[in-house]
């Protein structure tokens, strides 16, 4: 424990998160064009083109097939959006299941174009970029880089998600002013954290050469921890996990969750199992991830334990999350009862970073 310590826990004196002046540029220009073409009576090949070369879908593109696959890229959406808009002429054959899910959405979404622009008129005179980057930035280091963000609200994904070129958000569910304050802009801020966090990467070579999958693994855990931290809204959130309705479940799970990873650590460790059991672990196939609230209870835990300053230090660093996590759970298990690691996969763990 003390080795432990000695290695990951600098506690500052100093705060080391800041609100940045940072700027927020929300671009509609992708949704629109869409909602557009929605209301047109002849929608040609040309407009689809020019709708996919604006600047937010470029961008778009990009994040897709560095994230989700090469095939996930322009051609596949200028079919898709061809199918949707002019099916008398082009008719696409989903190659898989997400193909096909995407198709769907953007059906759904052509035939219900109003949807749209009921988000719009709503969110636009709700967007408060100072509340946004003060969530984002009350869990960054104050080295981070001063920028201009661009939010791009778009058509294709049904989801927010974030590259080096902005946020891309594209889920038009909320279209009143309290579900917009409540989770859209949370969510934007989540989505803005992955954005300015990017600059802190730091991939160990030769852990990433050696164990990708577990690198990974933790990688999404650590990222996705801190997003929803600056994302939700902290005394709620408190609430939500302690309230007598929701605590009992949260803590089954969560207690599920980190021994799952345990055992399958501990049979990694021991060569019983691939890097590839660790992700699916954490992203089982055919069902829903379990890293945004795993990750979220380990941040949180950690800030409870040794305070904001301590679990900001452990950005970019995913191994040193896990560890301090660990060591967070011990302090609090004085009073508490939160699952811990063994001492068999820390070891492993110290030994990765030493």
């Amino acid at each position: 424990m003390r080795t432990l310590l000695t290695i990951i826990l600098v506690i500052y004196t100093t705060t080391i998160y800041s609100q940045k002046l940072s700027q927020i540029n929300f671009n509609f220009t992708g949704a629109e064009q869409f909602y557009n073409l929605c209301n047109k009576e002849a929608v040609t090949d040309g407009d689809i083109e020019n709708m996919l070369n604006m600047e937010c879908y470029r961008n778009m593109f990009g994040y897709l097939v560095n994230n989700w696959g090469k095939n996930y890229n322009k051609e596949l959406y200028d079919n898709i959006f061809k199918t949707c808009f002019i099916p008398n002429k082009h008719s696409l054959k989903p190659e898989n299941s997400n193909h096909k899910w995407i198709l769907n959405y953007i059906s759904k979404l052509k035939n219900n174009p109003e949807k749209i622009k009921r988000y719009i008129e709503t969110i636009k005179p709700h967007l408060d970029q100072e509340i946004i980057l003060k969530r984002t930035f009350s869990y960054l280091p104050k080295s981070t880089k001063e920028d201009t963000v661009n939010i791009y609200f778009v058509v294709g994904l049904n989801q927010g998600c974030a590259s080096e070129h902005g946020v891309f958000i594209d889920n038009y569910r909320a279209t009143d002013e309290y579900k917009i304050k409540r989770y859209t802009l949370p969510w934007i801020a989540h989505e803005s954290h992955h954005y300015y966090r990017s600059q802190f990467n730091k991939t160990d070579n030769q852990i990433n050469d050696k164990h990708p999958e577990l690198f990974q693994a933790f990688y999404w855990l650590e990222t996705e921890g801190f997003a929803e931290m600056a994302g939700s809204i902290h005394k709620d959130f408190i609430g939500y996990i302690n309230s007598k309705k929701n605590r009992n479940q949260i803590y089954r799970d969560f207690s599920k969750n980190i021994d799952s990873i345990n055992i399958t650590l501990t049979k990694y460790f021991k060569d019983e199992c691939s890097g590839k059991d660790i992700l699916n672990v954490l992203s089982p196939p055919g069902k829903r991830n379990i890293y945004h609230e795993t990750g979220h209870l380990m941040a949180y835990y950690i800030e409870s334990a040794f305070g904001r300053d301590v679990l900001i230090k452990q950005i970019g660093k995913p191994i040193e999350f896990v560890l301090m996590y660990n060591l967070a759970a011990n302090k609090l298990n004085q009073s508490d009862s939160i699952p811990v690691f063994d001492s068999f996969v820390t070891d492993k763990l110290i030994a990765l970073i030493t």
